[in-house]
Order: C-alpha cells, then sequence, then structure tokens
C-alpha cells in the first residue's frame, strides 16, 4: 500500500473490490496568530469505528507523514466526531518522528500514535471543517 498525493488531497493506495484508494486527508490553509498555516487534516474519526488504542490517540501512516514532512506541511489535525461531541486533536508533524510510538493493526502498513491528551484540543466549527476536508 502506497500513499497517493492529489494536489492537497491524501490517499491510500488498498487493493479492495469496492474502492482503489482510501481518503486520508487535506492540506487546508487555516488562520491562526494573524497569519496562514497549512495543516493536514485527516477525515473525520469516530471513536466507536475507528482503529483507537484504548484512548491514547488515532494511528497516523507512517508514509504518510513523511511525504507532508517533505511537503513542508508543519501541523496535523485529527477530527474527532462523537455522538455527543465534536472536537479537533492538533500537534506538529514532527512530533510523530519524535514523540510517538510504532503500531500495527493487522492487515494494515506501519503506523505512529501520538496519545490524544498529549495533542491541543481544540474546538472548531464542525460543518465549516467538513466543508473543508470533503469538498
Amino acid at each position: 500500500m502506497k500513499v497517493i498525493r492529489d494536489k492537497r488531497k491524501f490517499y491510500l493506495e488498498v487493493f479492495n473490490p469496492v474502492h482503489e484508494k482510501k481518503f486520508l486527508g487535506r492540506i487546508l490553509t487555516l488562520q491562526a496568530g494573524g497569519e496562514d498555516v497549512e495543516v493536514f487534516v485527516t477525515h473525520f474519526k469516530k471513536p466507536n469505528t475507528h482503529f483507537y488504542i484504548k484512548g491514547q490517540g488515532y494511528p497516523v501512516n507512517n508514509d504518510l507523514l513523511l511525504a507532508l514532512k517533505n511537503a513542508n506541511v508543519k501541523f496535523i489535525m485529527i477530527p474527532e466526531e462523537g455522538k455527543q461531541d465534536f472536537r479537533c486533536y492538533l500537534t506538529k508533524i514532527e512530533n510523530y518522528f519524535s514523540d510517538s510510538r510504532l503500531v500495527a493493526e493487522e492487515k494494515a502498513e506501519p503506523q505512529r500514535v501520538i496519545p490524544c491528551m498529549e495533542m491541543k484540543s481544540l474546538k472548531m466549527d464542525k460543518e465549516i471543517l467538513r466543508r473543508g476536508v470533503y469538498f
């Protein structure tokens, strides 16, 4: 499985009869501290359906992290859509190379994870972010 970049969107090549690639997320330009910042926003996560290490965090594909680093993206944001709540976790890409641990899911590519409690938790408008990521 390899990471495929299509302009600002990233996909994972998969061998599935339903689809050939899985959407991983998109680079968005967001305002922070009065300046534009390039942030990779993953597809929306649902704690009860996505691979989630016992409350510790959401793994991110190791090859995707390398591609984002090579594209000079500095931050990664993981939107989490729970039944009652919506929040986003934000951290620097470099933290995945220094403060993460390698995890493996059966039949999955190498991934890295940082505990959510070690990331900055943000409140954002879910629908605005959804439109930015998916459209």
